[in-house]
């Protein structure tokens, strides 16, 4: 399963919520307003618009918080890819050592 989010407030915190809820386990892509109302309209070409995304962060469902990939802090072994533009508008906690604000 694929969670496709708007950059709209804490549209991924309910992403991870309803994922924890429903047992289900898959990466989440967080995009831009226009993209997200075409692929409403349009969801034959969602999975073709989510192949060419990279995913530079993950999130670790069980305590609800967003690292980078490249982290090195310990998380549960329940965590799924994303694809996030905007991390200041996911509601989830971001890590405090791999996402320091610049």
């Amino acid at each position: 399963m694929k969670a496709i989010c708007e950059t709209k407030k804490n549209d991924v915190r309910d992403a991870v919520r309803a994922m924890k809820e429903n047992g289900y386990k898959g990466s989440i892509f967080q995009i831009a307003k226009a993209t997200y109302a075409h692929l409403v309209e349009n969801r034959p070409e969602v999975p073709e618009n989510t192949e060419s995304r990279i995913c530079w962060h993950v999130i670790d469902v069980d305590k609800g918080m967003l690292h980078k990939k490249s982290c090195k802090e310990k998380m549960s072994g329940n965590v799924v890819d994303a694809s996030i533009v905007r991390p200041d508008t996911t509601g989830l906690k971001m890590c405090k050592k791999c996402m320091k604000k610049k």
